[in-house]
């Protein structure tokens, strides 16, 4: 999946809306300068400026680093002209016209695209509504943007994206049976965020979310479970002790602040995010449940087993009947897709409470805060009614009063919305599972849901773990 490919690389913040250098405004637009002539046309040439939050300040750049919001302004225009504003990254492309203001200026994060790759205000929208238009692919993630009159370019700038990481201490982790990388921030010791992967397996979806979380200024230890060398094969009876073991170790590390330990998984990593929380409060301080689950699932490599164990005996998981079968679904291109969520919320609804129990997390032992976020358009499974039982659970026992938990059902996101900064035209679907498996959200909802998505998580963590 393109997700898998990308990791250790780069992404990009989606362009938050932000003033002009120089100004903490974040609706005001810049000075639009007249700039030299455009020949016999009397038209001035535009300027394309980038500008980044710089201890608070909207500063011109010329590059960011994967997570950093910047916005795009293209200054000296005529009013009423109209222009066309493209933007390519690799073989993606995308493009939205603007009708020029009394200002003479198109600010992105505050003029609407008339008409292109998206329409209205969308101040990361040249970047999410890119689609695929080749499988060219480049060492960089880097994009162009140009400005068009008629069929004429006459603006054309390059912002630079500086890999996530790339400052970072990074090092494998293989002692006392583990399988992972460390990335710490340069500095004093910082707290720490361990990160897991869903159903996937392996390692690379946790580095990608470890490398965002460390481009936050935290430490982020990214464990691979199963599927990798030294680990289970499978998602089937995973040890609980083996996180424990990962405490333990973080413990030792004298370049992290092992005194606060934040718990972060994605899909079945949302799930594992919930359990290792309520299972060792006295070691995690906190939980990030993303597209996640109050409720634990069996394995997903063998029928009736169980996905987690603890002192050698697996724990109790939703017993879906066998033979559940997805709702078919025609897509817009006319192909048929499948989507699994409704089924499988039906059949746990089905079921009697008491079983339903029987698979429930017990999140009101999480010693401190939860953040729990999925999506309403889930396809894969029903993130947001498998969160909110959790949520409710927390709402129940008292907890999340006394710890203000989080809980954001997104609308219109599926299951594959999470950090901003990437193209989401492929994200809805995916044939990974051997079908053309419906993954839900829109373009438009699954990157508004990320650039959400990151804000929450940067709070959160700045609550949590300042």
């Amino acid at each position: 999946m393109r997700r898998d490919v990308l990791l250790v690389t780069v992404l990009l913040q989606a362009c938050a809306p932000m003033g002009p250098p120089g100004s903490t405004d974040a609706g005001s637009a810049l000075d639009a300068s007249p700039g030299p002539d455009a020949g016999d046309a009397g038209l001035r040439t535009p300027e394309i400026i980038f500008t980044a939050l710089r201890d608070g300040v909207a500063t011109p750049v010329d590059q960011v680093v994967y997570a950093e919001p910047f916005n795009v302004f293209i200054a000296g225009l005529h009013a009423g002209e109209t222009v066309l504003v493209q933007a390519d990254l690799w073989g993606y492309a995308s493009f939205a016209e603007f009708v020029v203001g009394e200002d003479g200026v198109v600010d992105v994060s505050r003029d609407a695209s008339v008409q292109g790759s998206y329409v209205g205000v969308e101040p990361e929208g040249l970047i999410w509504s890119m689609e695929r238009l080749s499988n060219a692919t480049a060492n960089n993630y880097n994009i162009t943007f140009k400005v068009q009159r008629g069929q004429i370019v006459v603006a054309e700038r390059t912002i630079l994206r500086l890999p996530m990481g790339y400052d970072a201490v990074s090092r494998d982790v293989t002692e006392q049976g583990l399988v992972g990388r460390l990335m710490v921030p340069r500095g004093q010791p910082r707290p720490v965020v361990v990160v897991v992967g869903g159903s996937e397996g392996g390692l690379q979806s946790a580095l990608f979310t470890a490398a965002h979380v460390e481009t936050m200024g935290y430490a982020a230890l990214a464990l691979a479970y199963f599927d990798m060398e030294g680990s289970p094969p499978t998602l089937t009876e995973i040890p609980l002790e083996y996180f424990a073991a990962a405490f333990s170790w973080l413990k030792a590390q004298p370049d992290v602040d092992s005194t606060r330990i934040i718990f972060m998984g994605s899909s079945r990593g949302g799930e594992l995010a919930l359990l290792v929380g309520s299972t060792f409060p006295d070691d995690v301080d906190a939980v990030i449940a993303h597209v996640g689950s109050g409720l634990l699932f069996g394995s997903t490599a063998e029928d009736d087993a169980a996905a987690w164990s603890q002192g050698g005996m697996p724990l109790p998981f939703v017993p879906l009947p066998a033979g559940l079968q997805p709702v078919r679904e025609t897509l817009p291109g006319g192909e048929v897709g499948h989507r699994w969520a409704p089924t499988t919320q039906q059949a746990i609804e089905a079921m009697e409470p008491a079983t339903v129990e029987l698979s429930a997390i017990h999140v009101e032992n999480i010693a401190g805060p939860a953040l729990i976020v999925a999506g309403a358009d889930d396809g894969l499974w029903p993130s947001c009614y498998l969160s909110q039982k959790a949520y409710d659970r927390l709402q129940a026992l008292g907890h999340a009063a006394t710890h203000q938990d989080v809980f954001r059902c997104l609308e219109d996101a599926g299951h594959l919305f999470g950090t901003p900064g990437w193209p989401t035209s492929e994200d809805s679907t995916t044939r990974a599972l051997g079908e053309l498996t419906i993954l839900g959200g829109t373009p438009r909802g699954n990157g508004r849901a990320g650039r959400v998505y990151d804000t929450l998580v940067r709070e959160f963590l700045h609550r949590v773990a300042p």
